[in-house]
């Protein structure tokens, strides 16, 4: 059998305000690795190599002559410089809730690629995020999904916040992918999860929020949402996790349960920025449930850094890029302590919680973190490594087909 080279060529169709808002096709891809399947989406965005111009010549390092255009995010040119759905998409050409606005994506990353502007404020410091603009850009973006094909709404919502952590506007903004593949991550959570409940007859969402409540990674409860550091964390400083295992999916969160999550993000976004941590990256997923039963809405934070304090390098090493496979310098454990003291929106923490008899609030479940050898690791809980697919609705493939 050859080696395959998988694509996936798509074509997203918006009015451009480049061309005076003519409409536009925008051509990209998604490639899978031929080994691995890993992901890659190829989008069109203006970066070029440090020193060198859009035609590859030497720029000079220097800076551009030109002035820095408006930022295209704040008033009034959001209504203006913006790019507009069609209107056979959204006849107003754009969505609106409260102070923020929701547009086409100018580089689609997926068939459905829109972006957010949450809030006018153009620039705003991990402390001072207003709830209500975030949970009216999700709001948004549910209400954008609603309107794409039943089959189109696979995907998830993601924010860059700081630079360190992707953004090149200051503008907060969400981003929102969408349409009939699942993101590769998701698809490899989807399947663990059904390989989960068909091994232990229980939903992994559930079952690991009722292992960690009260434990030394719990944080609190609000709303449907439980708050939690990851026991394995994805990124140099320990991620929270906002777990809802009642609901299944973005399209089935209520405005009060988005609303909880929206302070939950603004009340660790600022514990953190007390930590030292001013950049952040947020997913939140999925947005239309998968697998067999449907897992859970959940949402993760992870701290960015760059530099690291102290050197002039970034977070992200050959560790992390070369083997895929997260370095963290912080126990999760203390790093968990340290947000209890300092967040205010979450209930229930261990602090609240009168332990019944033979149980520590240290402790929680300390029967379910067992220290393995390396000859007995194995993924899964144990169990053979579930195969994936990112073909919706399609978990036992074998490979991406």
């Amino acid at each position: 059998m050859s080696v395959e080279f998988r694509r996936i060529p798509l074509t997203t169709r918006f009015l451009d305000p480049r061309r005076g808002f003519e409409p536009v096709e925008v051509t990209h891809e998604v490639r899978f690795d031929p080994l691995t399947g890993a992901v890659c989406r190829i989008a069109h965005f203006p970066l070029q190599p440090p020193g060198t111009s859009e035609d590859g010549k030497d720029g000079g390092g220097g800076a551009a002559s030109d002035p820095s255009p408006p930022c295209p995010f704040c008033r009034p040119w959001v209504h203006t410089v913006t790019p507009r759905f069609l209107p056979d998409q959204h006849p107003a050409g754009r969505l609106e809730r409260g102070d923020c606005v929701l547009v086409p994506n100018l580089s689609p990353y997926d068939q459905h690629s829109a972006v957010v502007a949450v809030g006018s404020r153009h620039r705003v410091a991990p402390t001072a995020l207003r709830p209500a603009d975030l949970a009216d850009a999700l709001l948004l973006v549910g209400a954008f999904l609603e309107t794409l094909p039943a089959g189109q709404r696979h995907g998830a919502v993601g924010w860059n916040y700081g630079p360190a952590a992707g953004a090149s506007l200051d503008h907060p903004h969400l981003q929102c992918v969408a349409g009939p593949r699942l993101p590769h991550g998701l698809a490899v959570e989807v399947a663990a999860e059904t390989h989960y409940q068909e091994r232990c007859g229980g939903s992994f969402w559930g079952d690991l929020v009722a292992a960690e409540a009260y434990g030394p990674r719990w944080l609190g409860r609000r709303g449907p949402w439980s708050a939690l550091v990851a026991f394995a964390p994805r990124g140099l400083f320990p991620d929270v996790l906002f777990v809802a295992p009642g609901l299944a999916d973005l399209l089935d969160a209520l405005p009060p349960a988005v609303e909880a999550l929206a302070i939950l993000v603004a009340d660790v976004s600022a514990a953190l920025a007390k930590m030292g941590v001013g950049a952040w990256n947020l997913t939140v997923l999925p947005t239309l449930a998968a697998g067999q039963p449907p897992g859970a809405l959940r949402a993760r934070l992870v701290p960015r850094l760059h530099p690291v304090p102290g050197t002039a390098s970034s977070d992200m090493t050959w560790i992390q890029l070369g083997l895929g496979e997260a370095v963290t310098a912080a126990w999760p454990e203390r790093w968990a302590e340290q947000l209890r003291n300092l967040t205010w929106s979450l209930a229930d923490t261990p602090a609240d919680h009168t332990p019944p008899v033979g149980e520590t609030t240290q402790t929680a479940h300390p029967a379910k973190e067992t220290h393995r050898t390396p000859s007995s690791l194995s993924p899964g809980h144990g169990c053979a490594r579930p195969r994936v697919s990112s073909k919706a609705g399609s978990y036992d493939q074998g490979r991406f087909r």
